[in-house]
């Protein structure tokens, strides 16, 4: 690819522009497999695989069924909030309404299906005219208590709508069905961040050397050579990991006397579904030899979300 790009950087030289333009796209076409993948092979020769005995069949890839959990669910208190203003109550031991929120519906004061979302915009807009039409009196005719309670009540409703727009529990709502996969494959732990759906410190970029990298992609490939894993949440029918949902890194930890375990990071990337960081979490307890008290080092790369050496 360095070879391509000083032809590129040539061909703009000696005026062949339509020449350069055409090998701009096959430069920016290259993909995974053109810049990465002998890269991470190479690598990957130094990976001990510590947890090979936890995938049957000499496998790399384990897939664990998941079914979305509408029991765990929990509003957040600002929504509750906002929406009592109105009258207007979730019962989150009604599955049919808590359904219902993950939808985006409730029932408003009179029965009525309604949007949350509509509900909460409706009624921010009318306490924001009204403050805007006190504000507009003289001074000496404003009634500041009513200026602060309309204030406070704009903030809660403010604060419920950012909350339910991105309220993890309602991530691809339609959806209740998935599959785990749990995968020490290298190459599915350098693409942990690479041309995924969420950003991430861990994006190895589009080639190497790439400026638009993560500040820890290096991170990425200690990974690929001590023995991390990954785990994705996907569509049951992407068994490629194509187009994942969410990942939790998993990272690699060896005692003193050498006994190797495996902790998940408590940070998940893309859609926070409840369920899955409890589900992987649960896995690797399985899975984790009996763990004796005492120091251990984290190996891989230098930065973690979650933990330290």
């Amino acid at each position: 690819m360095n070879k391509l790009l000083t032809l590129y950087r040539s061909l703009i030289k000696e005026g062949h522009r339509k020449e350069a333009h055409w090998l701009a796209l096959l430069y920016l076409t290259a993909g995974y497999d053109d810049e990465w993948r002998s890269n991470i092979d190479w690598l990957a020769k130094s990976n001990p695989y510590p947890f090979a005995n936890w995938f049957p069949d000499g496998e790399d890839r384990v897939v664990i069924g998941f079914v979305r959990n509408y029991e765990d669910i929990i509003i957040p208190e600002s929504i509750e909030a906002a929406l009592s203003q109105m009258s207007i109550d979730i019962d989150i031991n009604d599955p049919e309404q808590i359904e219902d929120y993950i939808q985006g519906y409730c029932k408003d004061k009179y029965g009525r299906r309604a949007k949350i979302g509509k509900v909460l915009n409706k009624s921010l807009s009318m306490q924001q005219k009204q403050l805007k039409r006190l504000m507009e009196l003289p001074e000496d005719q404003r009634e500041e208590m009513q200026i602060i309670s309309l204030t406070n009540e704009i903030e809660i409703l403010q604060d419920a709508l950012s909350e339910f727009l991105n309220d993890p529990n309602r991530s691809r709502a339609k959806e209740t069905r998935y599959q785990i996969i749990i995968s020490q494959n290298p190459h599915d732990v350098a693409r942990s961040s690479y041309q995924r759906s969420w950003e991430s410190c861990f994006d190895i970029g589009s080639h190497p050397g790439d400026p638009d990298a993560g500040s820890n992609a290096q991170t990425v490939f200690c990974e690929v050579r001590d023995g991390g894993m990954v785990a994705y949440l996907t569509n049951p029918e992407d068994n490629e990991i194509k187009k994942p949902y969410a990942r939790i890194l998993i990272r690699r930890f060896v005692g003193k006397d050498g006994t190797n375990i495996a902790l998940a990071e408590q940070t998940v990337y893309g859609d926070e579904i409840p369920g899955f960081q409890e589900t992987v979490n649960k896995w690797l307890e399985e899975h984790n030899a009996q763990v004796v008290p005492g120091r251990y080092k984290r190996l891989g790369g230098e930065y973690s979300d979650t933990y330290g050496d």
